[in-house]
């Protein structure tokens, strides 16, 4: 049979009244700490060697003497002296009997009594030496140590002949060292087989109380029990290293008082056992089971029960804890003045351990049925404890009020003594390991929480207890609502897990994207977190590093165990998930995959608000594969999309199942999508696919939409864009009515877009058909926009425009320095049905040379056009570069008249000039006329149909310019020359 007990161990003093003498200290900020003390009253020890013989026979004789004495916890006494105490003095100096006996005892507000030893700590001021520092100010000291490597120049010292309080304050009033304090005994303050009477691990009344009032942990353990990577530093009075529920658990420990072996407890001291079980004991069908029972435990012996603690022992423990590799610092005690050095170790701790994630650190409020959290409870980086019973409410002796994180059970609490024993008892000490052990279990699932995450979380997830109301208000407890009897209230496991693997990483489906899911979005396939490390579009056969970018929008930093899915398809405007993407879609004239997985990588931790750029290697899959078909000499100009999805936490929805892509992507923020194609110089085409995917003939829409790049500068105004359809889409779009706005035709399949917005309609597709869909961009050589980059988009929509099945997103860059003159030569005059001739200047690079009537129809090709003249028009020449599709316009003209002056001779002349004409059948005759510069006719000469010439005198005007003009019978102009009379 195993025996069980029931303890409840605390120390409680009354308010000590006493004519006394004050002491003090200096804290941090260098306010004076006040202890009481009582010189009538002594404390003394014996020591280790002694029988019980030996001991009573002192006692014997110290009540001879009138002394009356009390012990305090075992083998510490406490001793008022009597009025004449010469003699009793005496007694106590006896040192081969008592290990100390001292009447420097001091008081402190939570009734822990302390007293100084031989050291202190000190912190020296930059640019000081300490050695000359304490030779300057004649302080005699044996040892000078350092308190820990990660705490630098501060230093413990012994100190020789002088009390150290004195000493240190002295120090400190120096004005040369930041902190100077007495290292303290403190008097030990800890506070004090079988699952089903675990009522903190699962509350179901065996014994009275309220159901549901527990941490909540079985369904934590669902997730997890805890992994054994994770270890507890359980500082304490030792452990009992070979329990039958705890040996499989226990890794080396550390030994501060020196006496021990690896963190076991000596004689009855079965405090660290206590703790222990409650946090980690086997899971063995034996005895009880512990909160992280999977997770390590590193047993530090730091005290004995009942026995003071120095605070040499606290800084060594805690030194030893956080540098051998412990995740959680369980401490089940408390009390006594704040220590500098401990305060700064304690940061160090939370800032340094785990390589600067910090290590948990978790304390005891205290059992001193005090409205204050005790020493090192106090300090706001770690997780201060309280307990409560099994209704819900405080226990009554727990330490509540400022600075209490959260309650955990520890009233009646089943867990193992030493020797393979268990035992129920009470306290703090109890409540404590609870909530390390729910730290234990979080950072099992993710490891890389920081300590301030674990502490966030814990006091997040806490779930309010009791009659207490939390003040959802106060913006001193920013995790949710607090109360000073339970701080945030009962910690929960499960909901703490949960939470500790509440990570929500995403990929931006388009700018501002902050990680939301359902978004409405205009254009989900141009993700601008994926991207190809080229400047172009990427070439078959070659490889290239995909980059992924992937935000952590949680306040937990990743796991490291979630991986990031890539997969492609050849660029299409429709391409369901997961057929096009998986490689079970391939062409029917080339068996080979129109998809497929490049790669599945694990993703590297990711901070909270942080994010990574993943690079993965991929070759792109040749081109000549896809050679045949529709696709057959376009090829080249068929790319790429890129699907990426992240396996975090949150599940993909629709990933098992088919999905619209569009719905795939707006429903998951860890999914997202690349479609880009680049139109740049070296290539003005490109082609997608589109497809019929569902079972029967549909209707489709396509919708051009080309955007204002940077400068507001419109596509259209420095390009002409062109579409040209396969021809079963081309039919399928005849056959729905050849429905539109935006386009015009331009030869054969093919339509320009004529507006920034434009649609095609009613696309009527059989079932599975598949088509191509090619872009031309032909940039006009010469104007040049502010921005050489426009982008627009073709996307695929049902018949109503509502539903989106995919798109394309296209940048168009035109190369600033590319430009050609387009030359036409030159403007004419040409009678009736007479023909005409007109040259394009050479840009002197390979082209193609077109020129258009006033209609616009293509009427020649090459650099000549040859044409009779019927009417006065223009004719416009388009030249487009043969290597880039760069393009350039210009225009000449004819002037077709019924009559034209062909010479004048001589011009100059004197005396006369011969003025020679042509005149078509519809003139008969008219008059040569000469005017001066003003207009007025100086002269008229009649001409005939039947003649060529005529001749007119000039003896009658004077030198200077004059206008010939030809004039019909009815008064028409027919054309004009200038004349110069000399």
């Amino acid at each position: 049979m195993k025996r069980i007990i029931s303890i409840f161990v605390f120390i409680l003093f009354g308010t000590i009244l006493y004519s006394q003498t004050v002491n003090y200290i200096y804290n941090s900020k260098g306010d004076k700490i006040y202890f009481q003390t009582n010189p009538n009253v002594k404390y003394f020890k014996f020591t280790n060697t002694l029988t019980a013989v030996q001991k009573q026979n002192f006692l014997t004789t110290l009540s001879a003497k009138s002394a009356s004495y009390e012990e305090i916890t075992t083998d510490l006494f406490k001793i008022d002296l009597p009025q004449n105490s010469t003699s009793t003095i005496q007694i106590l100096n006896n040192k081969e009997i008592l290990e100390f006996c001292s009447s420097e005892m001091l008081y402190v507000q939570d009734s822990t009594i302390q007293w100084t030893g031989s050291h202190i700590f000190v912190h020296p001021k930059e640019n000081h030496s300490l050695i000359s520092l304490l030779d300057s100010l004649n302080v005699s000291y044996s040892d000078i140590d350092t308190i820990s490597p990660y705490l630098p120049n501060q230093y413990s010292v012994k100190i020789i002949g002088e009390n150290t309080v004195d000493c240190a304050n002295r120090l400190f009033e120096s004005g040369k060292f930041i902190y100077s304090q007495p290292a303290f005994y403190r008097l030990n303050i800890v506070n004090n087989a079988y699952y089903s009477q675990q009522w903190g691990l699962n509350n179901t009344q065996q014994f009275g109380g309220i159901a549901g009032i527990d941490i909540n942990v079985e369904p934590a353990w669902n997730i997890t029990n805890g992994d054994s990577n994770i270890k507890i530093a359980v500082v304490d009075c030792g452990v009992d290293l070979d329990h039958i529920d705890l040996a499989d658990n226990i890794i080396a420990g550390y030994d501060a008082l020196g006496t021990g072996t690896n963190g076991g407890y000596t004689g009855t001291n079965n405090h660290g056992t206590v703790c222990a079980g409650v946090i980690a004991a086997v899971d063995n069908s034996i005895g009880i089971k512990g909160v992280a029972n999977k997770c390590k435990i590193i047993p530090i012996r730091m005290f004995q029960s009942g026995q003071p603690i120095y605070d040499t022992m606290i800084v060594n423990s805690l030194n030893y804890a956080f540098t051998n590799g412990a995740d959680v610092i369980n401490c089940s005690w408390s009390g006594g003045s704040a220590s500098i050095s401990v305060n700064n170790l304690l940061n160090t701790i939370d800032t340094n351990g785990r390589n600067g994630k910090g290590c948990v650190l978790v304390f005891a409020s205290g059992n001193r049925y005090q409205d204050t959290i005790s020493f090192p409870a106090s300090h706001d980086k770690v997780i201060s404890v309280g307990a409560i019973d099994r209704n819900g409410q405080k226990a009554l002796f727990s330490n509540c009020g400022i600075g209490l994180d959260v309650v955990a059970p520890g009233v009646k609490i089943l867990t193992t003594d030493i020797d393979d024993d268990t035992l129920f008892t009470n306290g703090t000490s109890l409540a404590c390991p609870h909530v390390a052990g729910v730290a234990a279990l979080m950072l099992s699932v993710n490891p890389n929480l920081t300590a301030a995450q674990v502490k966030s979380i814990i006091e997040q997830t806490a779930r309010e207890v009791g009659i207490y109301y939390y003040d959802q208000d106060s913006s001193s407890y920013p995790n949710k609502g607090w109360n000073s009897q339970t701080g945030y209230g009962l910690v929960d496991a499960y909901a703490a897990v949960k939470k500790a693997m509440d990570v929500d990483l995403y990929i931006s489906d388009t700018a501002g994207d902050n990680g939301a899911d359902d978004l409405d979005l205009d254009c989900e396939y141009n993700s601008p977190d994926i991207w190809i490390e080229t400047d172009g579009n990427p070439v078959g056969g070659r490889t290239y590093n995909v980059c992924v970018r992937i935000h952590n929008k949680s306040d937990v930093p990743s796991i490291g165990t979630e991986r990031l899915f890539l997969n492609w398809a050849k660029a299409g405007v429709n391409l369901p998930w997961p057929n096009a993407w998986n490689g079970n879609t391939s062409l029917d004239c080339a068996d080979v995959p129109m998809g497929g997985l490049i790669k599945d990588t694990l993703l590297p931790v990711i901070n909270p608000g942080s994010s990574v750029v993943v690079k993965i290697p991929w070759t792109v899959p040749d081109a000549g594969y896809y050679n045949c078909g529709i696709f057959e000499g376009s090829a080249e100009r068929w790319h790429f999309c890129l699907l990426a999805r992240v396996h975090d936490c949150d599940t993909i929805m629709g990933e098992n199942s088919g999905y619209e892509i569009g719905q795939f992507v707006r429903c998951n923020n860890n999914v997202a999508w690349k479609n880009l194609t680049v139109i740049d110089g070296s290539n003005n085409k490109a082609v997608v696919w589109l497809q019929n995917h569902l079972s029967t003939t549909q209707k489709f829409r396509l919708h051009f939409t080309a955007h204002p790049n940077s400068q507001n500068e419109s596509l259209n105004e420095y390009a002409e864009t062109y579409i040209r359809l396969s021809p079963n889409v081309y039919e399928a779009w005849n056959a729905g009515g050849r429905k539109g706005t935006g386009i015009s035709e331009a030869g054969e399949n093919r339509l320009r877009i004529t507006e920034n917005n434009a649609t095609l309609k009613d696309i009527s597709l059989p079932a599975n058909a598949v088509g191509m869909l090619e872009t031309e961009v032909n940039f006009l050589s010469e104007v040049i926009p502010q921005d050489k980059t426009f982008t627009f988009d073709i996307a695929m929509y049902d018949s109503k425009g509502k539903t989106l099945y995919g798109g394309e997103h296209y940048m168009a860059i035109r190369d600033d320095e590319r430009t050609f003159d387009v030359v036409a030569m030159q403007n004419q005059t040409a009678m009736p049905e007479e023909p005409v001739t007109f040259s394009a200047v050479n840009i002197g690079e390979p082209a193609t040379y077109v020129w258009y009537n006033a209609a616009g129809d293509s009427i020649a090709s090459g650099t000549m056009l040859s044409t009779t003249a019927t009417q006065s028009q223009q004719y416009r020449l388009s030249v487009q570069a043969t290597a880039d599709g760069y393009k350039g316009y210009d225009t000449v003209s004819v002037v077709v008249r019924s009559g034209a002056i062909t010479s004048l001779s001589p011009n100059p002349a004197s005396n006369q000039v011969v003025v020679s004409y042509a005149l078509s059948n519809q003139v008969q005759g008219g008059t040569v006329q000469i005017a001066n510069t003003t207009g007025i006719v100086l002269s008229s000469t009649a001409f005939t149909a039947s003649q060529t010439s005529t001749t007119l005198n000039l003896q009658t005007l004077v030198a200077g310019q004059y206008s010939v003009r030809l004039v019909s019978a009815t008064g028409e102009v027919l054309d004009s020359k200038t004349l110069i009379v000399q």
